[in-house]
């Protein structure tokens, strides 16, 4: 089991719902566009789907 396995399956794990499992994961996913240094360079600032970016699209 690689890396990324592993930590998908200790997401599914710990989180007792699927929508705990859907944001962790986005979490998850938002930390390694910050830091992966291929994404870091392309992306000043990264948000979830929860995130203020829809309040953003609302209050245009």
């Amino acid at each position: 089991m690689n890396a990324l396995s592993a930590l998908l399956t200790k997401i599914e794990q710990a989180s007792p719902t699927q929508r705990d499992k859907g944001t962790t994961f986005e979490n998850l996913c938002v930390q390694y566009f910050l830091h992966e240094p291929k994404y870091a360079e392309l992306y000043s600032d990264v948000l979830s789907y929860g995130s203020a970016w829809k309040k953003e699209i609302i209050l245009r």
